[in-house]
């Protein structure tokens, strides 16, 4: 079941987190967070083999800095 498309915008992301997701490519859909940990899903497409993917990014932040980044399917 595919789930419903959102903008990085309407998921109030923290600053740099909603910057990474800039890219006309990366499609954020859905947001958790836990203390200083944000999981993002998002659709990522491009010229790549398997395009368009859906991948976890976990982020930790400190302040307005990305201090950790986890990048998986």
């Amino acid at each position: 079941m595919a789930m419903p498309t959102h903008h990085a915008a309407s998921l109030k992301l923290p600053a740099p987190i909603a910057s990474f997701f800039s890219s006309e490519t990366t499609d954020p859909q859905a947001a958790d967070a836990a203390g200083a940990r944000t999981t993002v899903t998002a659709q990522v497409s491009g010229n790549f083999p398997g395009s368009p993917a859906q991948l976890r990014f976990a982020f930790t932040v400190a302040g307005h800095l990305i201090t950790r980044l986890e990048i998986g399917s």
